[in-house]
């Protein structure tokens, strides 16, 4: 004998509909957890290439402070070199004012310097023989011989003034090749007084002693 059926037609189309909405459900929410896991992760990213950013700024900064030290650092070098090469080139420094203590501490008392002038002669230093032949195995370039050559002119009473004028540069250490040029009579206003020239001269060779 048949079974009656007592579920309509409908129904089991609705239930499948039914699931398949279901099953639609779950994927649009499945979809979109993973949209806003992609959202989540791409903006952790963001903020991971942010701070990489802020990181890589602050080390740029760092070395742009470094760099401009190390350029300060540069020419002050440069500075001191140059300053260095000048005082090569000048040899020992002798201190004007320290050679006109001595002339002053030489000249008599009534004497009285008309004109005093100083140059600087270089004299290139030539090696021979053995010498010659040690300079060029060793590639050593002689430095150049450096003087100081004065010439002073003045006037004193007398010749015995004049003498002790000679003896007391003469007594000078670092004074060398004290000689007079000449000596005469000089009238001014109705004396009589000697006029003479003396010329000597430092050796910046050599270190002066102090």
């Amino acid at each position: 004998m048949r079974e009656l059926e007592l579920m309509p037609a409908w129904y089991p189309q609705a239930r499948r509909k039914k699931r398949i909405a279901i099953l639609l459900s779950w994927g649009w929410v499945v979809c979109i957890a993973g949209m806003g896991l992609g959202v989540a992760v791409a903006q952790q990213n963001v903020r991971s290439e942010e701070e990489s950013l802020i990181a890589i700024h602050s080390k740029l900064e760092q070395t742009k402070i470094d760099l401009r030290k190390l350029d300060d650092l540069i020419e002050i070098q440069r500075q001191n070199s140059h300053q260095m090469r000048v005082i090569a080139d000048l040899g020992t420094h002798i201190e004007v004012s320290r050679l006109l203590n001595c002339l002053e501490l030489a000249m008599p008392q009534e004497m009285a310097v008309i004109e005093l002038s100083i140059d600087v002669q270089n004299t290139e230093v030539r090696n021979s023989g053995l010498g010659r032949a040690r300079t060029e195995r060793d590639k050593e370039t002689p430095a150049p011989e450096r003087k100081v050559r004065a010439r002073l002119l003045g006037v004193v009473p007398t010749d015995a003034d004049l003498a002790n004028f000679l003896a007391g540069l003469s007594n000078v250490e670092f004074l060398n090749n004290v000689a007079m040029a000449y000596a005469k009579d000089r009238a001014d206003n109705g004396r009589v007084m000697r006029e003479f020239e003396v010329t000597f001269t430092i050796d910046l060779t050599t270190p002066t002693p102090r």
